[in-house]
């Protein structure tokens, strides 16, 4: 990847293992949480929206590694993608 991509505003799915309290729209603010149930016990949380850059991208992905949290999924969305 090249430095003029790193420091574009991008969009970004994030998908984490469990479902994230509600505590967590508060701290992502401008980002949005979806739970999905995957069967039994299982959930995942599905974060996604704009990043500034990938710094903040980092920012985010620091806090759910502070918190233990299992990063299952990272991808960059192109710009239409999901109505955007």
């Amino acid at each position: 990847m090249t430095a003029a991509l790193a420091d574009q505003r991008a969009r970004y799915r994030i998908r984490v293992q469990g479902r994230l309290e509600p505590v967590w729209a508060t701290r992502l603010d401008g980002l949005t949480l979806t739970a999905h149930d995957i069967g039994g016990p299982t959930a995942v949380t599905d974060v996604t929206g704009w990043f500034s850059d990938q710094a903040a991208l980092m920012g985010v992905l620091g806090q759910f590694y502070a918190h233990g949290l299992t990063l299952l999924r990272l991808e960059r969305l192109e710009r239409d993608s999901d109505g955007d």
